[in-house]
């Protein structure tokens, strides 16, 4: 490195290839920017970047450099992108007023998982894996008791049929007995199709 900004710069002695990153390598971008950020010769970084690529399509500009993609570089080039400079986010230390403290959730259970949902937190995987084992319980018990599903008695189930296939409408056939007309419509498809209901 010469005697200039480059040998104050925050990547002088890392691997080359971090700021170099494989076209899908999101991960990679975010290390190389972390570099940056903290590289006390971004602007100086930049500013020689942008006058070694001028007139440089978006496909002509490699890496990362100054703290921006190619993409962003040529963006920044014809206006269409302000330099940001990226502050870390601070983590929240304490909870929000009124909000339990997240070592407060009922980890390991489906209720541990709606809290971590209600207070917008990434879902441990004690909880999500709680949550999912008792949806698929909960399903497959609505699913076999058919509480999901009006069960008729069995005249007024005749007597529905009788008038479907009548040719009744489903309006005369709900004023007619009262039934839902959601339910009028699944007996006519399962009449149509021959089933049993």
């Amino acid at each position: 490195m010469g005697a200039g900004w480059e040998g104050q710069a925050a990547c002088r002695g890392l691997d080359p290839a971090l700021f170099y990153p494989a076209k899908e390598q999101a991960e990679q971008v975010k290390r190389a920017r972390a570099v940056c950020e903290e590289c006390p010769v971004r602007k100086a970084c930049l500013a020689a970047a942008l006058a070694d690529e001028n007139g440089l399509g978006p496909s002509g500009r490699e890496g990362v450099r100054g703290g921006l993609t190619g993409r962003e570089r040529y963006l920044l080039e014809r206006g269409q992108l302000k330099p940001v400079r990226r502050a870390a986010r601070k983590p929240r230390t304490a909870p929000r007023k009124g909000w339990p403290a997240p070592m407060d959730r009922e980890h390991g259970t489906p209720r541990g998982a709606r809290q971590h949902w209600k207070y917008n937190e990434l879902v441990c995987d004690a909880c999500r894996a709680a949550y999912n084992a008792w949806q698929s319980s909960h399903r497959a018990n609505w699913e076999t008791s058919n509480c999901h599903r009006a069960v008729l008695p069995e005249d007024l189930r005749r007597r529905v049929e009788e008038l479907l296939s009548a040719g009744h409408s489903d309006w005369s056939v709900h004023r007619e007995t009262g039934v839902a007309r959601g339910t009028i419509a699944r007996y006519r498809r399962k009449l149509s199709n021959g089933a049993a209901v």
